[in-house]
């Protein structure tokens, strides 16, 4: 990997390490967002050590990189990766963010003129955009303010430094040695405009949050958009499923063609056909009626996820219908898989399965990138010992008499004739 020095007007005239410090931690900065927002450590690690061995080398007055051969071959690589995730079961918006990422890794490792500082902001812009898409936590609000702060004084400096590499081409001859004295004296008295572009920098920062507010003010909001599709006539829409449900309330449901599950099956014989227990998922069930609301029993969690499952069940999940799913984080806590779910595993948190075959999944995040887990479904009909273990292990009380819930003559005679 060559090493190569500044020239002597890289260094004094055209201030090329003032623009690559800010430019370098820029591009770690919304690198480490979209990894913290994705919790996908990879690519912060990438990042980091990437970043960390060009800005030693700026430090330095020195440049890292590698033949543009290694650079071309780097980003069709990235391409590869890019129509493979986007082919395959990663969400587009986050293949878009690792392509980006990758793309801007390969531009560390090259000879940089002016216009790879432009690309390289443009792209760090992209990979902040795509963050702004997948992540609305507080924390990203702070990342973010400090990120449009470091962006406009990296403009800034770039705007200077052309400025003046054009100033170094009309006054000085071609560098075939170092430079004398007096073709740089003019460059002596003149020092780094710091305070001038703190002071720009504060003037572009609060136009850049006022314009913000006002935006936040007067765009319309997502529940207003929602409000307008449905004829005004009712509030945010719902996404996700709730504890209760009451009847009425089915019109503030809308229709959407968005992606929000994908679901790979194995452990299926070659050429049978999917089996309904498994072609339709099961989330939540709701066992109670009463005051014209559907409500669930507060069934007691019956278990964890397959980590640690005794030996007796681990061979009983042999016959056990894998379902890989990756779903938005709105769904959460529920988990869907096929009936009857008999165990579950994520990296994302804790999977607990009910007493009425429900599984949620504990200590997740809400906010970030999609989620994934696998779920462990016996296809009917069940045997005598799979039969044995879920009512050992997952006891419901759904099916006993109870007091708990008031109704009328009326409902009782309509549900004795629906029934």
């Amino acid at each position: 990997m060559p090493l190569r020095s500044f020239s002597t007007a890289e260094i004094i005239l055209t201030q090329r390490s003032r623009l690559e410090r800010p430019l370098l931690v820029m591009v770690w900065l919304s690198t480490a967002a979209f990894s913290l927002a994705e919790r996908n450590f990879f690519f912060v690690s990438a990042a980091t050590l990437a970043v960390a061995v060009n800005l030693l080398a700026s430090r330095k007055d020195r440049e890292i990189y590698v033949r543009r051969l290694f650079v071309n071959l780097g980003v069709l690589l990235a391409t590869g990766i890019f129509a493979i995730e986007a082919l395959g079961d990663e969400w587009l918006t986050i293949a878009v963010g690792h392509y980006l990422i990758l793309i801007q890794l390969c531009k560390l490792f090259e000879r940089k003129t002016n216009r790879d500082y432009a690309q390289m902001i443009v792209l760090s812009l992209l990979v902040m955009v795509t963050v702004t898409l997948i992540c609305p936590e507080l924390w990203f609000a702070a990342v973010l303010i400090a990120y449009l702060a470091l962006v406009c004084y990296t403009m800034m400096v770039l705007t200077l430094k052309r400025g003046l590499d054009a100033a170094a081409e009309a006054s000085l001859p071609s560098e075939s040695k170092s430079l004398e004295p007096q073709h740089i004296a003019w460059n002596v008295a003149r020092n780094w405009p710091g305070r001038a572009l703190r002071k720009r920098l504060t003037v572009v920062m609060l136009a850049t949050l006022i314009t913000g507010a006002v935006v936040f003010i007067v765009a319309p909001r997502a529940s207003s958009v929602a409000d307008a599709a449905l004829g005004g006539r009712h509030g945010i829409a719902i996404t996700g499923f709730r504890e209760t449900v009451r009847l009425g309330e089915t019109n503030r449901i809308y229709l959407s063609d968005a992606v929000v599950m994908r679901v790979k099956t194995h452990n299926l014989a070659e050429g049978e056909p999917l089996p309904q227990s498994i072609a339709y998922l099961r989330g939540l069930t709701y066992s109670a009626y009463a005051d014209s609301r559907w409500s669930r029993w507060l069934a007691r969690p019956a278990g964890d996820g397959k980590d640690g499952l005794p030996p007796r069940l681990e061979k009983m999940l042999q016959a056990a219908v894998v379902q890989e799913v990756s779903m938005e984080r709105a769904l959460l806590p529920t988990l869907f898989a096929g009936y009857p779910v008999v165990a579950v595993s994520s990296a994302a948190g804790t999977p607990r399965i009910a007493t009425d075959l429900s599984a949620t999944l504990a200590g997740a995040n809400v906010w970030g990138g999609p989620i994934k887990y696998k779920a462990y479904s016996w296809l009917p009909p069940l045997s005598q010992p799979q039969r044995r273990y879920l009512q050992w292990h997952f006891p419901s009380d759904l099916g006993r008499p109870s007091n708990r819930v008031e109704t009328t003559a009326r409902t009782e005679a309509l549900a004795r004739r629906w029934c």
